[in-house]
């Protein structure tokens, strides 16, 4: 009888099961925010087991982590294996709650990206792999970096005393041309805040807003 040689298949490392995680943050150590956090983490994890094409490596969470990453030691620890070849897709709840700083976000993002490492943002629907993400982050984590400002008590009192006065708070506003405290309506940009109104309340999502002015190529840079 022959001897039979058993041919063993050669996987295809394309089909290896995704191996993702998750990541959950809340800002403070408040007792009233245990809800949302452990809400985010349940809900993360039913989500990544219930995908059969993923591997689950874990949540990992944050809790006062401040308006940057150094005091968000799972976050590092997370992005450390990712950099690593250890993590293919990261899955968080918005992105006020991956960061809350729009240099930062981007930096990651693009570091995470080098690395074939996918951000996917569930609020927002937002993931990382669409070649527009940079400009569609760039609208949307300026809210979060706004939100995220700690204002000094110095900086307070300038606006305080100056609203007193009734003076100027801003001189910079979309849809406006300020020249200090002549205001003066920017007919294209006024325009682009009703297109974005009308679209609002007709039920546009962010990112059907944002990809339309994506596609028109507006953005709002100064």
């Amino acid at each position: 009888m022959n001897n039979v040689s058993v041919i063993k298949p050669i996987l295809n490392p394309s089909n290896r099961l995704k191996r993702v995680c998750g990541y959950a943050r809340v800002s403070t150590i408040d007792e009233h925010q245990d809800t949302s956090y452990n809400t985010q983490i349940s809900e993360l994890e039913e989500l990544i087991k219930s995908n059969p094409y993923y591997e689950f490596v874990g949540v990992f969470k944050d809790k006062k982590s401040g308006t940057n990453t150094k005091n968000r030691e799972e976050f590092r620890a997370m992005i450390d294996l990712a950099l690593l070849g250890e993590i293919d897709i990261i899955y968080t709840k918005s992105i006020t709650r991956f960061a809350r700083n729009l240099i930062d976000t981007i930096s990651i993002i693009r570091k995470l990206k080098s690395h074939n490492v996918e951000v996917i943002f569930l609020k927002e629907n937002l993931n990382t792999s669409d070649p527009t993400i940079e400009f569609l982050l760039a609208v949307l984590a300026v809210h979060a970096e706004e939100e995220s400002k700690s204002i000094s008590s110095n900086v307070k009192w300038s606006v305080k005393r100056k609203a007193q006065k009734g003076g100027n708070l801003t001189t910079q506003l979309y849809g406006y041309k300020i020249d200090g405290e002549k205001w003066s309506i920017v007919e294209f940009e006024a325009k682009v805040v009703k297109m974005i109104f009308d679209m609002y309340i007709k039920g546009k999502t962010y990112k059907e807003i944002i990809n339309k002015l994506f596609k028109l190529n507006i953005d709002f840079y100064w």
